[in-house]
């Protein structure tokens, strides 16, 4: 539960989103992929405020979701994974220039993965990529990633962290919740603490350093030395 949260993210950022296992991260981005109705309070897209929201009024405002538990069809290729809804044919079925909207989208993001391979057949980092390459076709302006790292290799992570900086760089905002600490120290532009569902503060990374953050997930005067590995 959520209690009291005030946030704001910008245009062309990386914005960590942090705190202990169930401080409320996951929840708070639901909410703003529009799973989790607030009960209270207001929220306000690109400058205007909404009363409506859901999964699709989100996606239909720029606003898009990678759940930890990927949302992708195993047995299609990525090309129908990519544009699933979006067919230009009204049966359903890919047309011709689906291969060209998606080499222009694959251009963009600096992803090079084969339109026809099927979903089941790859690694965990380019089923990732296939749910960028979702969010990019339906023109999403902020994408929302939960604890996208938790199944990847060292690799997997630079080439997903690559893939941020790629969307930050195009103006695009990707909130980032993660209990990674190092993964948000290296890449994040602000970061943003939940502490039991309270907003603790919201400041630039490079101003934080890892005991800064635990020091706020926890408490003052804790540390994580309380919680051995």
């Amino acid at each position: 539960m959520l209690e009291d949260v005030t946030l704001d993210v910008h245009p062309g950022e990386i914005h960590g989103l942090i705190g202990e296992n169930g401080a409320g991260k996951s929840t708070l981005g639901k909410v703003f992929g529009g799973y989790y109705q607030a009960t209270a309070g207001r929220l306000i897209v690109f400058g205007r405020p909404v009363t409506r929201w859901d999964p699709p009024t989100a996606l239909a405002n720029g606003v898009a979701i990678m759940h930890q538990e990927l949302q992708l069809v195993p047995a299609m290729t990525v090309a129908e994974n990519v544009f699933l809804g979006l067919e230009h044919d009204r049966w359903g079925i890919l047309a011709r220039d689906e291969a060209g909207r998606l080499e222009a989208l694959m251009q963009s993001s600096g992803f090079t993965l084969d339109p026809g391979a099927v979903v089941a057949d790859l690694p965990i980092a380019d089923q990732q990529k296939i749910e960028i390459l979702r969010a990019l076709a339906r023109d999403a302006r902020v994408i929302v990633m939960d604890e996208p790292t938790s199944s990847l290799s060292k690799d997997e992570v630079v080439q997903l962290h690559d893939a941020m900086r790629t969307l930050r760089d195009e103006g695009r905002t990707v909130i980032y919740v993660s209990h990674y600490l190092e993964d948000i120290l290296a890449v994040t532009d602000r970061v943003t603490v939940l502490r039991d569902g309270v907003h603790v503060r919201t400041g630039p990374t490079a101003e934080e350093t890892r005991g800064s953050l635990v020091s706020a997930m926890l408490g003052e005067g804790k540390t994580e030395s309380l919680f051995p590995e």
